[in-house]
């Protein structure tokens, strides 16, 4: 339903989501007549959602008046009217007077990209898609979502299906009755991911990533949306993050989809290359990157920590192996810091343009550590996990960076490693307990990968014992 008439709407002002005028007395009586009309159907319902605006509320409120029984009522950001930019606040007269060229746009009733300042199509999109999303595992409701026209041209019409600027009844007071909202979107859900529940969403015009996490926006988030923002300046095919917003339940965040696949397994030398390219851009761009609001992993801490609790013989054998290594852990602890992508296994990668581009994806892990923690990551976690062979690693590590520290390096590895071991082996989260045979596979993925390592340096020391012999 679309609010009553505001007093912004009676002298003709473009309000968008900014100004907040309440209704008009001819507002008021509107809504109060169509409550009345349609008393039955709104006795029945289960709450109201409603923009956080006067004259949204207020229409709540008038229709609550009206009601037989007290209805809960919510407000949500999320449907708040879109944003027309610099139009927003003078009157239609203004604009068209001032702006000819963008109140045009307005007119249009359709996205607003080309207005200054404006709110894109996507992104209103991607609220909606952010609101609707909440009913994804809901079989019954009745509520009734108080919105604005421009916010319920984009529902209405993703909702059936059809373009999103496809003209809709925007008059105060519309009604617009919607019967199984989720019918008509394409939703087909990711069923590797291990920390949310995760959606390809498939509209008439796009297709949106929605995450699903039961807990509530955290500072990671925040980072993770300005971070992608900065650094497109220099990477423009990274994903973007449209919309973050909590619920009652968690949070849901929605990205542009970025097309490609996820390969696992060996690799060919054509995508080896490909992957190679891109994460070494994107390091080179993240050094770049300032890390005063980044929490700084202090890798030694975490190891002795984990180590501690851990209940796995191997994982404690591992870290105890790794903690003995005094050289390298005090190359580690003065080595310089930079923001690290810490999480690159193949699920946040996805393979594009036949096998030749990559897209790297799902920012959260993206923290300062050690710089060259970075390499170590990609190595451990995109390459060796997945069938590849030490040759492959050394190879790979040379063209990343040179010259190389090759026993701090796989020390840094066996780090990486070891997080992997751990999370897995303990078990101790949902995500892990939710999906056990992924996570067994997994598990013996990262065994695999360190067992790998440790013959390779075996065999580095009695190659050097013999040269020792011989000298």
């Amino acid at each position: 339903m679309r609010h009553g008439e505001s007093l912004g709407n009676q002298n003709k002002i473009i309000q968008g989501k900014t100004n907040d005028y309440g209704l008009s007395n001819k507002g008021k009586k509107q809504i109060e007549e169509i409550a009345q009309a349609h008393l039955k159907e709104l006795n029945g319902i289960d709450k109201m959602i409603v923009s956080p605006t006067k004259r949204t509320i207020q229409t709540a409120e008038t229709i609550q008046n009206c009601l037989d029984k007290q209805v809960p009522t919510e407000i949500n950001k999320n449907i708040i009217e879109f944003n027309p930019g610099i139009l927003a606040g003078n009157t239609h007269q203004y604009n068209a007077l001032k702006y000819p060229q963008y109140y045009a746009i307005w007119k249009k009733r359709g996205d607003l990209d080309g207005i200054p300042g404006a709110e894109k199509g996507k992104v209103l999109q991607a609220r909606v898609l952010s609101f609707l999303m909440n009913y994804i595992d809901k079989e019954e409701f009745n509520d009734v979502i108080v919105s604005h026209a421009g916010y319920l041209r984009c529902l209405v019409n993703t909702i059936k299906g059809r373009d999103r600027t496809t003209p809709i009844d925007s008059s105060n007071g519309a009604i617009h009755i919607l019967e199984d909202p989720l019918k008509n979107l394409k939703i087909q859900q990711k069923n590797r991911a291990m920390a949310s529940k995760v959606y390809i969403v498939d509209t008439f015009e796009d297709k949106y990533v929605v995450k699903i996490k039961n807990r509530p926006i955290q500072k990671e988030d925040i980072l993770e949306k300005h971070l992608l923002q900065r650094m497109k300046k220099k990477i423009p095919d990274l994903p973007t993050v449209l919309n973050i917003s909590n619920t009652e339940e968690g949070s849901i965040k929605v990205l542009e989809f970025l097309d490609g696949e996820h390969i696992y397994g060996k690799l060919s030398t054509e995508e080896l290359q490909a992957m190679t390219k891109k994460i070494k851009k994107m390091h080179q761009v993240l050094k770049t990157m300032p890390t005063d609001h980044y929490e700084i992993v202090d890798l030694h801490e975490t190891m002795k920590e984990k180590a501690k609790h851990s209940k796995n013989r191997y994982v404690v054998q591992t870290a105890k192996e790794i903690l003995s290594d005094k050289r390298n852990i005090q190359k580690m602890k003065k080595s310089p810091t930079c923001l690290v992508h810490s999480d690159l296994n193949r699920d946040n990668i996805l393979f594009d343009n036949e096998h030749q581009d990559i897209h790297i994806i799902d920012w959260e892990s993206v923290k300062a550590y050690p710089k060259d923690y970075q390499l170590a990551c990609f190595l451990a976690s995109s390459v060796l996990i997945e069938d590849g062979s030490m040759r492959e690693v050394m190879q790979l590590a040379h063209q990343f960076q040179f010259p190389i520290d090759e026993s701090y390096l796989l020390f840094l590895m066996k780090i990486r490693i070891f997080e992997g071991l751990y999370y897995f082996a303990e078990n101790e989260n949902e995500y892990t307990k939710s999906n056990p045979k992924v996570s067994k596979e997994i598990l013996k993925k990262y065994f695999i990968a360190n067992e790998k390592i440790n013959r390779y340096q075996e065999k580095k020391r009695q190659i050097a014992k013999v040269e020792c012999k011989e000298r």
